[in-house]
């Protein structure tokens, strides 16, 4: 849609540099793709300090979970 792609503009995707683990989301009960991802703005006032996926009961997809820094 059109706002997805003007958010895409605007964001960087946290996982490759901070991620830890491989990311794999998608099914949860035989993690094999990464479909989830957090993105953040590139103003830099919100700042990633950590990313992960959680071992969860989740029925279908895997969560992920960050840490962020507020400047």
């Amino acid at each position: 849609t059109e706002i997805y792609t003007l958010s895409l503009h605007d964001a960087l995707p946290i996982w490759e540099p901070i991620g830890q683990g491989e990311g794999l989301t998608f099914s949860a009960d035989r993690p094999h793709e990464r479909i989830d991802c957090l993105w953040v703005s590139r103003n830099k006032s919100l700042v990633p300090l950590k990313v992960w996926v959680p071992q969860s009961n989740a029925p279908d997809h895997l969560p992920v979970v960050a840490e962020f820094e507020l400047r």
